[in-house]
């Protein structure tokens, strides 16, 4: 127990980073140090390049939904049917009608 106290009371007051065997450590401590900095700096760098790339997605898919409502208003708003009965309500291009006849296909044989 006394050994105990007595390695607590070294590394508090400082007196063991002068003993021989630590200074011979000493390359290899500051080594292990600039390790855990650029772990730690890579892992913040890491979280918030994760973030942003969170926050673009929904911009992303925010997006989508926009695009996809305003496909949708623009197909339904201009089908040839309603355009068709709103320029037959201006007088000007009362003449226009909705086609009713249905499209041939032509095939032409090679002989």
């Amino acid at each position: 127990m006394k050994k105990i106290g007595k390695i607590i009371q070294q590394i508090l007051s400082g007196s063991v980073l002068t003993h021989e065997k630590m200074q011979r450590n000493y390359p290899f401590l500051l080594f292990i140090v600039v390790l855990a900095v650029f772990w730690i700096g890579n892992t913040y760098t890491f979280m918030h390049t994760a973030q942003k790339i969170n926050e673009v997605e929904k911009e992303f898919i925010e997006a989508t939904d926009r695009l996809q409502k305003m496909e949708g208003d623009f197909t339904e708003k201009y089908k040839p049917s309603r355009l068709v009965e709103k320029l037959a309500q201006d007088s000007t291009t009362s003449k226009i009608k909705m086609a009713n006849n249905a499209t041939y296909k032509i095939i032409v044989k090679q002989k």
